[in-house]
């Protein structure tokens, strides 16, 4: 599985959000990896029910996978693991 990678934590602090730092970051990360020999795509994990879907979707992800309540966060607050991936080639 060389040929793609794991993006594990991106954030922008809740004070920046909205200003476009965050798809920023997002576009930093593909540049870089596209300097990578033979990396052909990046694979994350978000939290479902927050938006994060349709962000990195806007960002040219595509959801590949979801597990409902895999994640919780409270008793009673369970949301679910979505992977996403974005194609380099």
């Amino acid at each position: 599985m060389t040929h793609w990678i794991w993006l594990y934590t991106v954030m922008v602090h809740p004070r920046h959000q909205g200003k476009g730092y965050g798809r920023d970051l997002m576009a930093a990360v593909a540049r870089a990896a596209r300097t990578l020999d033979g990396v052909e795509a990046i694979r994350l994990a978000c939290r479902g029910g927050l938006g994060l879907e349709r962000f990195y979707a806007s960002c040219g992800y595509k959801e590949v996978g979801r597990v409902p309540g895999a994640i919780r966060v409270a008793p009673g607050d369970d949301r679910d693991d979505v992977v996403m991936l974005l194609p380099l080639t």
